[in-house]
């Protein structure tokens, strides 16, 4: 069959510019505009290609600033804050002379630098950002402009005011069981403004929560007992911050306004004391700080609440805050006991970097408490504070917490400790305890009993939650012969979130205490990539590590959770997990887990004792591993691979293997028949997810990736692919599921896991095609995994040197040659610049300056002759022509005029074809001098076996490239003093083989 000839157009514009001066000079330089045409079977009309101007109109950007900030006080620091209307990353700043920036007070990421500009300044972040907060000082009191781009603020400095200490009297004794006994309004006035001046002194403390008073913020700094219940039971005020430490007063109601008649007159060491606030609805959201600086210790002291204190529109919100606590009674420092059972519900204890020695911390069974930062709870018998070297708390059984919901807000780090009981006791229904992302939660019971029955977590009621966020951590070190986790009543939902842990540390248990004593109905539940781990050791017990009571609760091990049990007890009859009843759907479930180990790591000789007793066990995805009693080493006596599902009901301890599934029948024959709850130890193993991956292809048929397919995947996994193109039949075969099926793949994975497919020597072969998607698929165990990629088109050749082809350049003033050429392609082409001539009254030949080139060594010459780069990466080349024309117009002028230089021309000397020293294809013909008129001439035809690969026309070598190219203007062409363009097209043409 005849074949169509097809011509690849490739034309270039040189902008032959020349400009006579008053000395009868001529200037004559290049800027060309390079652009491509593909046609087949007709010639398109070229086109001037005029570079892209894209203007950018800058928006203007919109500032807010916060009037409440512009006032100030002479030498003090304010705070300017203003708001973008979009996200920004720097900005123009202008001040007043009298005002300064206080440069190391600016947010992290936030630079400011000086401007040329007379008082100016640039401010600059890391990340664009829409709030701002400037810290000025100013020097002088009155009015100053704050200009931030074209918004300008009126800063109002006001001369600091002089105070005279106040001497602080002690009130007298004033016990009220009513809002009678409040303060007289008009002086309770009075000395609100006289608090409302008083500021915290500079501090580095954690701001902490106060974000949760907004922009309302009514502050008051105390230095001792009076003075914070002062403000404790005046509403206006919600942030409370010390300036001294202090402790209670040895009457600890003496002076105090706001409390009811019981509250106690003594604050006896070891005993019990209270002050009942029952000031009007005074509840509110109120910060303490002791802003990392100051103690409160308040001794036997207890801080309570009456539900008259309670405002129903604001609640109690309290939050303690960068402060070191010390107390000694057992109800907690500051309780919500004495509310009613709404009023508790409404309220809320926070803590925020508390740092607390001595008795439980809060009792409120309805309430719920919350705490961010760093905080710790620690219970000591007797404690040491600033005020008190030895004093005694009162009782020594007492939890951290008696509550009903606790929160750990995100990244929150708390750590707890008793000396004779649990920790956390949960007293009512719907009890949760909740710990955000990165939170972590460590409990530490120590002595035995005590309340929360001695355990680290104890719910008493039905409906109960614990919850780990991902990537949280519940770290409980139990009593000697207590549980870690109590439930009572149903129902109950342990979920460990991903990525998160719980590790349970027991030891030296002799009593008969289960490790998780479990009511019916609760769920455990490991997901993604969780973990929960136990090592009980130095146990000489039979009680069981998970207890389930009831028929209902499971334990879920989840996609690469990993559940780690571990005991040392020599007592045959424990059992590390416990179902009450035989065959129930109380069940330990494994789904794709990375590990489930169940193990007694000290010898068992019995044959009756059991990992698991009663309920069942269902495992999918898992390799098992499964060692005999006496055997607690390596390797395991029984191993099975893959188990793509397995169900086993277990009777007391005898296990029943009803259903098996894995892709070949010995190994489903050897878990029916071996698999055992009676064992030294079980493992159940992740089989790893397969993964896959697929090297670039490419339509360049010079490499090998243009015919071979090759990758990643597991070791010894199966493959298969798939293309838009023609692809061979696979022809290997092995078992993909349990019923016996096999599926056909073109090659395997060796050891390394890397996978080689030739496609050239199989039938029917055809090399790959840009833009087509191949395919790759991977089996090994019951697992499938995918991988895609689409073919890349043949890269561009770059250019190279004409006096060394085998070395890449960097030419100065390239043309813009689009991307993507193709096969056969004009890789570069030199711009001729004639440079500065003079004009003669005779035919004059001008000579073109040579091809600069830029990164090169020191020592090598910049110039090289000018050429052009042709390459043909056909993988069956045959032949191609390239040709040159100077366009019909001529040499024009640039100016109005457009004179035309009739006659001129462009000649091509020294003509020379070179390649690199590996290219084995025969030269191009050529001629070793052209003129470039008008009319097309061949400068160079490849036939067949000739000019594949990349060939270079250069025009001259290192000896004569200064006069291998030349304008020719003749005598009538009567050149002017001004610039003139010509236009010369290169041609490139070839009859397409079957690859294009």
């Amino acid at each position: 069959m005849n074949k169509k000839k097809r011509k690849v157009y490739f034309t270039i514009i040189i902008g032959l510019l020349g400009g006579l001066c008053f000395f009868s000079t001529m200037s004559v330089f290049s800027s060309n505009i390079f652009f491509a045409a593909q046609l087949e079977e007709q010639t398109v009309a070229s086109k001037v290609f005029e570079p892209i101007r894209e203007k950018e109109a800058e928006e203007r950007v919109a500032i807010y600033f916060d009037e409440s900030t512009k006032a100030g006080t002479v030498g003090d620091m304010l705070l300017v804050a203003f708001h973008t209307d979009r996200p920004i990353s720097e900005i123009a700043i202008r001040l007043s002379q009298s005002a300064v920036i206080a440069e190391e007070e600016l947010p992290k990421g936030v630079k400011i630098t000086p401007t040329t500009e007379e008082n100016g300044w640039k401010l600059t972040t890391d990340t664009p950002r829409s709030d701002f907060l400037v810290p000025v000082v100013v020097d002088t009191a009155g009015a100053f402009p704050f200009e931030v781009a074209e918004s300008m603020i009126i800063l109002e400095i006001k001369e600091a005011r002089e105070t005279n200490p106040t001497d602080t009297q002690e009130d007298d004794q004033t016990d009220s069981s009513d809002s009678t006994d409040q303060l007289d309004q008009e002086d309770q006035v009075a000395e609100e403004k006289e608090i409302e001046s008083q500021l915290p002194e500079a501090s580095d403390s954690d701001p902490g929560n106060l974000y949760l008073l907004g922009d309302d913020v009514k502050k008051r700094g105390v230095a001792n007992w009076v003075e914070f219940m002062a403000a404790m039971v005046d509403p206006t005020v919600n942030y409370i911050y010390l300036t001294a430490s202090f402790q209670t007063n040895d009457n600890p109601r003496l002076g105090i306004t706001g409390i009811d008649g019981w509250s106690s007159s003594a604050n006896p060491n070891g005993g019990l004391a209270y002050v009942y606030i029952n000031a009007s609805r005074v509840s509110r959201t109120l910060i303490i700080d002791g802003l990392d600086t100051y103690q409160m210790d308040l001794r036997a002291v207890a801080i309570c609440f009456r539900d008259s204190s309670v405002n129903p529109d604001s609640p109690w919100d309290i939050t303690l805050q960068n402060l070191e606590l010390y107390h000694g009674n057992f109800w907690g420092a500051i309780e919500y006991h004495d509310l009613n059972m709404t009023n508790q519900q409404r309220s809320i204890i926070r803590y925020h970097n508390l740092n607390h020695t001595g008795n439980q911390l809060f009792y409120g069974l309805h309430s719920r408490a919350s705490f961010s930062g760093h905080s710790v709870s620690h219970q000591t018998p007797r404690y040491t504070s600033d005020f008190n070297a030895s004093w005694m708390i009162h009782s020594n059984i007492q939890a951290n917490f008696e509550i009903n919901q606790i929160e750990l807000r995100e990244g929150a780090n708390v750590e707890m400790s008793t000396i004779s009981s649990g920790n956390l006791d949960f007293y009512n229904t719907n009890a949760r305890l909740v710990l955000g992302d990165n939170a972590r939660l460590s409990l530490n019971a120590n002595g035995s009993a005590g309340e929360a029955g001695g355990a680290n977590i104890r719910f008493v009621a039905g409906n109960g939650r614990i919850e780990l966020g991902k990537g949280a951590e519940l770290a409980l070190n139990t009593q000697n012969n207590s549980p870690a986790v109590i439930t009572s009543g149903t129902p109950h939902d342990i979920r460990l979130m991903e990525k998160s842990r719980l590790s349970v540390t027991a030891a030296n248990r002799t009593l008969y205490s289960h490790i998780f004593w479990l009511s019916a109905n609760t769920h455990v539940t490991l997901e993604d990539s969780s973990t929960l781990e136990v090592e009980a050791t130095n146990q000489n017990t039979t009680a069981n590590i998970f207890h389930f009571s009831g028929t209902t609760g499971n334990l879920n091990v989840g996609k690469d959770a990993t559940l780690d049990i571990r005991s040392d007890s020599p007592q045959p009859v424990q059992r590390l997990l416990f179902f009450s009843g035989a065959n129930n759907p109380a069940r330990l479930t494994i789904d794709d887990a990375k590990r489930v180990n169940l193990q007694r790591t000290r010898p068992i000789t019995t044959t009756t004792n059991g990992l698991i007793e009663g309920g069942g066990i269902t495992a999918k995805n898992q390799a098992i591993r499964q060692w005999r009693h006496g055997n607690t080493g390596d390797p395991s006596d029984f191993q099975w691979q893959p188990i793509l599902s397995m169900t086993a009901a277990i009777s007391g301890t005898n296990t029943n293997v009803t259903n098996v599934s894995s892709l070949n029948e010995e190994t489903s024959r050897g878990v029916a028949a071996q698999f055992a709850s009676r064992s030294q130890r079980l493992l159940f193993e992740r089989i790893p997810d397969i993964t896959v991956t697929i090297d670039p292809l490419t339509e360049d048929r010079t490499l090998p990736n243009a015919y071979t397919i090759s990758g990643t995947a597991n070791p010894g996994s199966y493959l298969r692919f798939q293309r838009e193109g023609l692809m061979p039949e696979p022809a290997l075969e092995t078992t993909v599921d349990s019923a016996g099926n096999s599926g056909s793949f073109h090659t395997q994975a060796d050891e390394n896991g890397h996978y080689l497919l030739d496609l050239s020597d199989l039938e029917p072969f055809q090399y790959f095609t840009q833009g087509e998607v191949v395919t790759a698929q991977a089996f090994l165990d019951g697992k499938w995994a995918e991988a895609s990629t689409t073919v890349e088109p043949i890269g561009d050749v770059d250019p190279k040197d004409p006096l060394d082809p085998d070395q890449p350049i960097l030419p100065e003033n390239p043309p813009l040659i689009p991307e993507n050429r193709g096969f056969v392609s004009i890789d570069f082409v030199s711009q001729f610049d004639f440079g500065t001539v003079p004009i003669r009254s005779s035919t004059s030949r001008y000579p073109a300056r040579s091809q600069r080139i830029s990164s090169v060594d020191d020592h090598e010459s910049t110039e090289r002759p000018n050429y052009i780069q042709v390459s043909d990466r056909r993988f069956l080349p045959n032949g191609w022509t390239l040709s040159a024309r100077l366009s019909e117009e001529g040499f024009v002028s640039t100016d109005a005029f457009k004179h035309n230089l009739k006659g001129a021309s462009v000649h091509l000397n020294n003509i020379e074809m070179v390649t690199s020293r590996e290219n084995p294809s025969e030269a191009p013909d050529y001629f070793e001098a052209i003129e470039l008129g008008p009319q097309n001439q061949v400068i160079a035809r490849a036939n067949e076996k000739q000019g594949a690969g990349t060939w270079i026309q250069r025009y001259g070598n290192e000896h004569t490239m200064q006069k291998s190219v030349e304008l020719e203007i003749p005598i009538g062409a009567r050149p002017q003093a001004t610039s003139y363009q010509g236009t010369i097209h290169w041609e490139l043409s070839f009859v397409p083989g079957a690859d294009e």
